[in-house]
């Protein structure tokens, strides 16, 4: 590094920036001193020294200098990293504008407009960022990020329209576990409950530990009637810690899972007591219709294996075995 000659103006910025992620704050300096020498306009160095400032803390000169790096030479790059800046300084209205006036003038930067989406996500703009989306589509019919976003965001509104756009993402990368993810969800908005399950199950197998993928595969067998296998996929995923964006779904659907399993279980104690009261009532022979009290308890052993914890009606599972006065 000490043998490179001042003029070599592209070795010394890659020197300086290697210099800065090693945290080598000093050397770097010395090094923009040099590129500053050499060319003090160049919008490389100006970035440069917009890196030094932030390492000191003075953010203001460093939103400076990228404001100037960006009228010198624009670029989709040195926009965003503007952008970033700002947002880091709480201007995130001056960010989406910059953002959107950005594309209005490059209306075919697929860059640009996948990043102005995410920042609509990000403020909950859902429709805005499905309008980008669209629009990259349109310029690049096979983007995956858009693909896979449209599919997820439109899952509930346009649920036909979503699993056109699961598919074609699958299609174009089959080993992404973030396309098999959203193909799985999207299926099930469809009512296509096996296929749902088929997929998440190949999505679980290639990626076991995403928390995302383990909580749709809970929510795919809770919504297919596998109570005791989602509970048991959600209490295991929450015991880890790991944080995910849908995190409190997952605890509200183990709550109503849990208070289903509660309810249930109340419903079918009421109505074996019931049962058991109107067959040995005291004083009197079983009645027409019922049973006596020499089936009790063959009955009784059979309502609770019919009744098993996956439906989420027992009675209706036990009327075949009940007497239907019960139900009247």
């Amino acid at each position: 590094a000490l043998a490179i000659e001042p003029e070599h103006f592209a070795a010394r910025l890659a020197l300086g920036r290697l210099l800065l992620v090693a945290k080598k704050e000093t050397q770097a300096q010395e090094q923009l001193g040099v590129l500053q020498k050499i060319a003090p306009d160049h919008p490389d160095v100006i970035e440069l020294a917009a890196s030094l400032a932030n390492v000191k803390g003075a953010h203001g000169d460093a939103l400076k200098l990228l404001q100037k790096a960006f009228e010198v030479q624009p670029s989709t790059a040195r926009m965003l990293v503007l952008v970033r800046q700002m947002n880091a300084m709480g201007d995130s209205d001056g960010a989406r504008m910059l953002q959107e006036n950005w594309v209005n003038e490059h209306p075919d930067d697929v860059i640009a407009r996948l990043s102005l989406s995410q920042l609509y996500l990000a403020r909950q703009e859902i429709d805005k960022a499905i309008a980008q989306y669209e629009q990259v589509l349109a310029i690049d019919p096979e983007n995956m990020l858009a693909l896979n976003n449209l599919a997820w965001y439109l899952k509930d509104a346009e649920s036909r329209k979503a699993l056109e756009y699961a598919e074609r993402a699958r299609s174009i990368n089959p080993e992404s576990v973030n396309a098999l993810d959203t193909l799985a969800v999207v299926l099930l908005r469809n009512g296509e409950k096996d296929k749902a399950k088929r997929a998440i199950d190949i999505a679980l197998e290639k990626s076991p530990e995403n928390p995302a993928v383990r909580y749709h595969s809970a929510m795919i067998d809770a919504e297919s009637g596998r109570t005791s296998a989602a509970v048991d996929t959600l209490k295991a995923l929450l015991e880890t810690g790991v944080s995910f964006s849908e995190e409190q779904d997952a605890r509200k659907l183990l709550e109503q899972l849990q208070s289903l399993d509660s309810s249930w279980m109340d419903e079918l104690v009421a109505l074996l007591t019931r049962f058991t009261m109107t067959t040995f009532g005291v004083g009197s022979q079983p009645q027409s219709g019922m049973v006596g009290p020499s089936h009790a308890s063959s009955l009784s052993g059979r309502a609770l294996a019919i009744a098993a914890p996956a439906s989420p009606h027992p009675s209706q599972a036990l009327r075949p075995v009940l007497p239907r006065i019960w139900f009247n």
